[in-house]
């Protein structure tokens, strides 16, 4: 509460805190008095609270008045308590454009004397306003004019006559704060090298302009012109955690600093194997810097933790499925620290058992309000409306006899989904290749089951600039170790799988080197081709060779690596054929 009493000098000017809006003000005898007609003060308040004043009419009979004023935006629009000089008459008016209109009852000072002192008040509380003398409540009525208002004031109307004295007003001086709220335990996706985050920064008080630093570096100018008490600063980040710090140049005190991360975002979409059905939990090694996040169903950002697509308060109905199981994905993350040591998040949004007409953007089976598609994107949209990549797990169930989805169509719709995505959230596609199924998904083996809907998968990552596909599966055997025929359940699948879609990925971002071989000792022809060293699997597609040419397509390999002694075949198990020779740049 700010409180003025008016002491000093005759002649002294209005004090400091007090603004004059119109005429002019000075100390006489201790009291404030006008020395020009009708004079307004005013100060910053509030727009709830009391202001208090001893007011005297300085022995005039005239039908003037003085005004205690509040909710005051401009000499045409406040709420006031208005004084009468010549018989201690009390109304509340409220002025709106220029015009006055009285709220509630009159009420007469009684045994009221124009020489006389007496302390009015104002007191306003929501549409609630309130006027007092001695502490007596004496007038009550509501209005919601200019309800927020902040400005409280005084008019005398004239010249070294009526004044006032021992004024309170409720005072709206505010320190200085600044905060911001960055996403935490969750990525920002990188743009590159260096990536701009704008980043919402509020604060109150009065700053010349706002700063920023990262990692304590120097200081640079954010906002040079901040009003409003919000702003968006722009600051570019490297890919990583950095500490990031705002503050007022003209109050370097008053800071607000958080860790923020950049990296790369996946949402995960497709079925089962995507949700993750693995006997036991996977986990993750993070790297040097920087380790791997999740969005949960329940819409909270954490560290990546099987079982990652959790339905434990699952926000969006339409992916809801049972309790899930140990996932490749977490694998991949570890694959994805170990070599690049970025920061990674996933954003889980697969549904076991469906099949690919169900994830259009146009399907109608929908709950909840969403389809399967509205349910990723809106997932997408929550952290920040961009990812690096969608990971693609599905087609099982558009492979299986009593589906029978025909392979035409399953490869138009997805790449229409891909189109679709691609439109909203530009990023590259890693498709995880269909795996050898039981015969109850062989369909006919032309147009549908397993090995046609393979080869639409295989037709739209070759005709696509945006999207990749894994190496073949078919090496993985899902029936053994009490395996279903469908799900990778195993420590060493879900590992395998992470491994390769990894690798995927890494093509999909040219971290491999692009190798050029010189073939001999084959006749030409097709040959599914892999890369193994006796423990490791570098490469498995199959490839047309012709000789003394290139392969097509080139064969994109961890840079660095040894070739000699790797082999080329078509057989189930390798055996030795033509010897490759040579060492990726």
């Amino acid at each position: 509460m700010a409180t003025y009493n008016f002491t000093g000098a005759n002649g002294d000017p209005l004090p400091a805190g007090l603004t004059t809006q119109n005429g002019a003000f000075e100390i006489q005898s201790n009291r404030l008095v006008a020395t020009a007609v009708s004079s307004v003060f005013t100060q910053p308040s509030l727009a709830d609270g009391t202001v208090e004043v001893d007011v005297n009419a300085g022995g005039s009979a005239a039908t003037g008045t003085s005004q205690i004023m509040c909710r005051w935006t401009s000499s045409s629009d406040y709420i006031a308590l208005l004084f009468r000089h010549s018989d201690g008459l009390l109304r509340i008016f409220k002025k709106v454009g220029g015009t006055l209109t009285q709220l509630g009852a009159n009420y007469t000072i009684p045994a009221y004397s124009n020489v006389a002192t007496y302390t009015l008040s104002i007191t306003t509380l929501a549409n609630s306003i309130k006027a007092f003398n001695g502490g007596t409540e004496v007038i009550s009525t509501t209005s919601t004019h200019n309800q927020t208002a902040t400005t409280s004031g005084v008019e005398l109307r004239y010249v070294n006559q009526d004044s006032v004295d021992n004024l309170t007003i409720p005072d709206a001086v505010v320190s200085n704060t600044i905060s911001f709220s960055p996403v935490v335990n969750f990525p920002y996706q990188r743009a590159g090298t260096t990536t701009t985050i704008n980043f919402p920064v509020t604060w109150t008080g009065t700053p010349t302009t706002i700063e920023y630093s990262v990692d304590s570096g120097a200081w640079t100018e954010g906002d040079a012109s901040p009003v409003g008490g919000s702003s968006t600063i722009a600051v570019p980040l490297q890919v990583g955690i950095s500490n990031v710090a705002f503050r007022f140049s003209n109050d370097v005190a008053v800071t607000a600093a958080s860790n923020v991360i950049v990296g790369d975002i996946f949402a995960v979409i497709g079925q089962s194997n995507g949700q993750g059905a693995g006997t036991n939990n996977q986990t993750f090694t993070a790297g040097a810097t920087a380790t791997a996040y999740n969005f949960g169903n329940n819409d909270v950002r954490s560290l990546l933790a099987d079982p990652y697509d959790s339905n434990v308060g699952q926000i969006d109905a339409i992916s809801q499925d049972g309790s899930n199981g140990g996932s490749w994905v977490v694998r991949f993350a570890n694959y994805y620290l170990q070599e690049l040591d970025v920061p990674v998040g996933f954003i889980p949004c697969c549904k076991g058992g469906s099949i690919i007409s169900e994830w259009q953007k146009n399907s109608t089976s929908r709950l909840g309000g969403l389809n399967l598609y509205e349910s990723m994107e809106r997932r997408i949209n929550a952290v920040g409306g961009s990812v690096a990549g969608v990971i693609f797990d599905q087609g099982e169930s558009d492979a299986l006899n009593t589906n029978g989805t025909l392979a035409s169509s399953y490869e138009t719709d997805l790449n229409q989904l891909f189109t679709d995505i691609q439109a909203t959230f530009p990023c590259k596609f890693i498709i995880r290749q269909l795996q050898t199924l039981p015969s109850t998904y062989q369909g006919d083996g032309t147009t549908t089951g397993e090995i046609p809907i393979r080869s639409s998968q295989n037709a739209v990552a070759n005709s696509r600039f945006d999207t990749y596909i894994s190496v073949s599966m078919a090496d993985i055997n899902l029936v053994d170790e009490g395996g279903d025929g469908i799900h990778f359940k195993t420590n060493g699948e879900l590992d395998l799988v992470g491994s390769r879609m990894f690798d995927v990925w890494a093509i999909s971002q040219d971290i491999y080197s692009t190798l050029t071989l010189s073939i001999t000792g084959i006749p030409d022809g097709t040959y599914q081709t892999i890369l193994h060293n006796g423990t490791t699997e570098v490469f498995n597609s199959t490839l047309t060779y012709t000789s003394g040419a290139t392969t097509t397509p080139a064969l994109s390999i961890a840079a660095s690596t040894a070739l000699t002694g790797y082999v080329i075949d078509n057989e189930a198990t390798p055996v030795d054929g033509a010897v490759i020779t040579g060492v990726t740049a």
